[in-house]
């Protein structure tokens, strides 16, 4: 038995217990639960925390500070001596008593202790205490060796019981590293071992299984397996008895990567005409990238490597053939399986023309609604039409026509005459296709004071016509190209064009422009009537020419705000009996307008003699009855006319107190000739 070392402490201050800790731990060798203990009661001494609770803190040292070795309640010192009894000696075995070694790693051990009697059993792994109780059970993690000590719950332990050595046996897969890629032919021989620090002789008869990518394999059963072919492979070996419970260990071996044998494919016919080209490619395989290395490719004709073909497309222009693929990768190399291009057939000499539905060859752009219906002739009886869309190799349609898809942008289509399925000749111009749209082109303007311009940009530009809208209702009179507004407004503009292919029409809307309200003000317009301030208008155009006493009104429309005339007049029409050029403009407080048109009035003097001759005075298409006034004193006035009046719709009045229309006189038929008594004054 174990007797604890008898020492001397003098402990009237927390200095004092501080320093017998500090003895202790440099002249005994203490186990690693005392020392912890011990390291506790010397963190509480420092803390300088109660004496009740150091002193229960000490009372957890097995056979060291004791009620005895320290009188907390008087603080007095005294020496003291331990005379422990002889405990007796416990013997420990394996729980299971068919266990004489044992696979620890995987599921543990259970150990019992007998003999302490009434004493605490105390537990020991390579020589630091563990835990108390008859039993232990514990999961090493390496070799280790197990006693254990009865203990009288005090000062005093018996002797150690006998050993037991627990070996713990690590389950690994060999080898633990291959090559980053294996070529074909070659193996990798797994073996699944299992050994501890000091042996490889496992003392029991494991099952395996082994895995690929977690999948069992089957019959695949043993200790060792051969691999031959790329994956992540593992293996699970069952521990059996004379364990109560078997249990399960999994290893894992590297990745393994074989390097595969390529695949390639055509993705254009392999029979074709002599000197047309095939187009193979390598079937994408992630495999080969597994595993670190770079991977080259190099294309073979007859197993003959073709110069500078090493990527992974190939476009054969060798002719016939057995074309492969080689791809190596660190030192490895597998080759594909042949593709066999073969000729056949004659290139056709005949190039198409591409016509529309009435037989009349087709601009080398077209317009459709959307899409449209395109033909072809001029292929030899015997051969076939196959139409193509620029840079694709598909083909779109076979036969005389096509239904070709058109976009803004243009699709371009073109025909070939074909002998065979395979063989093409030269093809047809290119017809690109253009699907009919419009837009709008929003133009803000530089000021507050200009109207926001909306322009209509169609494709085509030709054979249109525009009308626009607003809150999705027609502008009266609005079909121009062009449209400008100082409103805060949705706007839209409808398209309809007309010969498109085929002589075809479409319809299109705008997508929808949102514009802001400015203070433009828009540009009147001036119109001039016979008389003054008439109910009727009789519309005049300019230049105007009439006589003293025969005003003409001038009206201005199409103004949003104040309209100002060049005569500083404010209204919004003036009467006018002086000779000038008259023009508005529509103001606010903060816009002012460009001019209107511009009314050029002639006031001539009332005359009492006037004579019109011809070809001084003829008169001819001008739809204006006032406009072509001629007058004279209405009191005393005379009108001789030799003049021509000529153009149809032409209006001529001729007023006076007397009129002579003298030989030589001619009003065209068509023309509207009046003459009457009056005249002016």
């Amino acid at each position: 038995m174990r007797k604890i070392i008898p020492i001397t402490f003098v402990i009237s201050t927390l200095f004092a217990l501080n320093q017998g800790i500090e003895y202790w731990k440099e002249t005994t060798q203490p186990n690693a639960k005392n020392f912890e203990l011990v390291i506790a009661a010397e963190k509480a001494a420092k803390e300088e925390t109660t004496l009740t609770k150091v002193k229960n803190l000490y009372e957890g040292i097995a056979g060291f500070l004791t009620d005895q070795l320290l009188n907390f309640s008087t603080g007095s010192s005294n020496n003291v001596n331990v005379n422990c009894p002889v405990l007796p000696v416990p013997t420990i075995a394996f729980t299971d008593a068919n266990v004489s070694s044992t696979f620890a790693g995987c599921s543990g051990i259970s150990l019992t202790a007998t003999g302490c009697g009434s004493n605490t059993t105390r537990w020991y792994q390579n020589g630091f205490f563990q835990s108390t109780g008859t039993t232990f059970t514990g999961y090493p993690n390496t070799n280790s060796n197990y006693y254990a000590e009865c203990w009288d719950g005090s000062a005093c332990t018996s002797t150690q019981s006998n050993l037991l050595q627990v070996p713990v046996w690590n389950l690994k897969v060999t080898p633990t590293t291959v090559p980053p890629t294996i070529c074909s032919g070659l193996t990798v021989e797994l073996t699944a071992e299992i050994s501890n620090a000091s042996s490889t002789s496992f003392p029991l008869a494991p099952s395996y299984q082994w895995m690929r990518e977690g999948n069992n394999i089957p019959s695949a059963i043993n200790k060792n397996y051969t691999a031959t072919s790329s994956g992540f492979y593992s293996v699970k070996v069952n521990i059996p008895a004379p364990f109560t419970n078997s249990c399960t260990a999994n290893g894992y071996a590297p990745q393994i990567n074989f390097l595969p044998t390529p695949t390639i494919s055509p993705t254009t016919p392999t029979e074709v005409c002599p000197g047309n080209a095939v187009t193979m490619e390598w079937n994408y395989d992630y495999m080969f990238f597994q595993g670190s290395g770079s991977v080259t490719f190099q294309w073979n004709k007859g197993g003959v490597p073709i110069s500078g073909a090493t990527s992974t497309t190939f476009i054969a222009t060798q002719g016939p053939g057995a074309y492969t693929l080689t791809v190596s990768k660190n030192g490895c190399a597998n080759t594909s399986t042949a593709i066999n291009v073969t000729n056949s057939g004659t290139p056709p000499i005949q190039k198409p023309v591409i016509r529309d539905q009435n037989g009349t060859a087709v601009a080398s752009t077209v317009y459709v609604c959307g899409a449209g219906q395109l033909f072809a002739n001029g292929c030899a009886n015997t051969q076939t039409i196959k139409w193509f869309r620029q840079g694709s190799d598909y083909v779109q349609s076979t036969g005389s026509s096509v239904f070709a898809s058109g976009s803004p942008y243009g699709s371009k289509y073109y025909a070939r005459c074909f002998d065979g399925e395979t063989c093409g000749g030269t093809g047809s111009d290119t017809v690109t296709v253009k699907s009919t749209m419009v837009q709008i082109v929003k133009t803000v303007g530089p000021t507050d004071c200009n109207p926001t311009l909306l322009t209509a940009s169609s494709t085509p530009s030709t054979q249109v016509t525009f009308q626009w809208m607003k809150n999705y209702t027609d502008i009266n009179g609005a079909t121009g190209h062009q449209y400008s507004t100082n409103e805060a407004s949705e706007y839209w503009v409808r398209a309809s064009f007309t010969n498109l292919l085929n002589n075809g029409t479409c319809i299109n809307y705008s997508t929808s422009t949102s514009t802001t309200s400015t203070q433009a003000v828009t540009t009147p317009v001036i119109n001039a009537c016979a008389g003054a301030n008439p109910g009727t208008c009789t519309p005049l155009v300019s230049p105007i020419t009439t006589y003293s006493g025969s005003p003409v009104t001038l009206q201005a429309s199409n103004c949003n705000a104040n309209v100002v005339w060049s005569t500083g007049a404010t209204s919004t029409s003036i009467v006018v009996s002086a000779t000038g050029t008259y023009t508005a403009l529509c103001t606010n407080t903060t816009c002012t307008s460009p001019n209107s048109n511009a009314i050029q009035v002639i006031v001539s003097a009332c005359s009492s003699s006037v004579t019109l001759t011809h070809p001084t005075n003829d008169i001819t298409s001008n739809p204006n009855a006032n406009g072509n006034l001629r007058q004279a004193s209405a009191s005393n006035g005379s009108i001789t006319a030799t003049n021509w009046i000529t153009g149809n719709g032409t209006k001529v009045t001729y007023e006076a107190k007397s009129i002579t229309l003298s030989p030589g006189f001619t009003a065209d038929t068509g023309t509207i000739f009046t003459a009457s008594t009056g005249g002016c004054n």
